[in-house]
């Protein structure tokens, strides 16, 4: 979904995206920012969105996709794992 230019959202802290992030992931702290009208500016409802955080044991991303999922969103995708996985992979990073 990276590769086909999916828009990545990521639910963490501050702090946590500060330290590092999937390279254009678009920052909506799940306990500050993560509103309708910012994921909108984001994906469009009709769009596919992937939203990640800190992984299994992370909670953000769960409630992020609840929320937008409520909000209309119809093609939300969870990446469970998180960005700890995603750096683990070798992947770059911002």
């Amino acid at each position: 979904m990276f590769e086909k230019g999916v828009p990545f959202v990521d639910s963490r802290s501050d702090a946590d995206w500060n330290a590092g992030r999937i390279p254009g992931a678009h920052h909506l702290n799940v306990k500050k920012t993560f509103t309708k009208d910012a994921l909108m500016k984001v994906a469009p409802q009709d769009k596919e969105v992937v939203i990640y955080c800190n992984g299994p044991s992370c909670l953000r991303s769960t409630q992020g996709c609840k929320k937008a999922i409520s909000w209309g969103w119809k093609k939300v995708y969870f990446y469970r794992m998180g960005f700890p996985s995603w750096k683990a992979a070798g992947n770059a990073v911002e």
